[in-house]
């Protein structure tokens, strides 16, 4: 069983000992097709996921990770969307040249937007309730102590 957590980092939950990848390298060969074609798509699933985190780091998106379950959803979508992209080298690019907001060839536009929106949500929601803490703790501190007190 595995998950993704917020940063798009597969997280294995092994029922067993993970086994080394240099075992299934002395398996098969070092040169052998099946081991090629794992490392390329191993590598092209990384490029695509370092495409996201730095876009997610454009456009100021770094939340909590306390908040990846409940924005599952919106994460879902921009994993989903980076993985199916063709535009890796053109969204390097435009990454590499500063490009600012989210360009308009991105598959991945309204979901960036829509996880944009609710980390700014969940955030806000999250100082609200510090604020709502903070405000009943100087209530607290302002009412007098005991029945005695004028």
């Amino acid at each position: 069983m595995s998950t993704v957590n917020f940063f798009g980092q597969f997280l294995i939950q092994p029922s067993a000992p993970p086994v080394p990848p240099s075992t299934f390298v002395n398996r098969l060969g070092e040169g052998s097709k099946v081991v090629q074609m794992l490392q390329e798509v191993s590598h092209r699933v990384s490029h695509r996921f370092e495409l996201r985190r730095r876009m997610m780091g454009r456009m100021g998106i770094a939340p909590d990770p306390d908040l990846a379950v409940a924005l599952a959803p919106e994460i879902r979508a921009t994993v989903l969307s980076c993985a199916e992209c063709r535009n890796t080298g053109i969204c390097a690019g435009w990454l590499d040249q500063g490009g600012q907001g989210v360009p308009v060839f991105c598959r991945a536009r309204q979901a960036f937007a829509d996880l944009a929106r609710a980390v700014a949500s969940a955030e806000g929601e999250a100082e609200e309730a510090c604020d709502v803490v903070w405000v009943s703790q100087r209530l607290r501190a302002l009412q007098p102590r005991g029945r005695g007190a004028a």
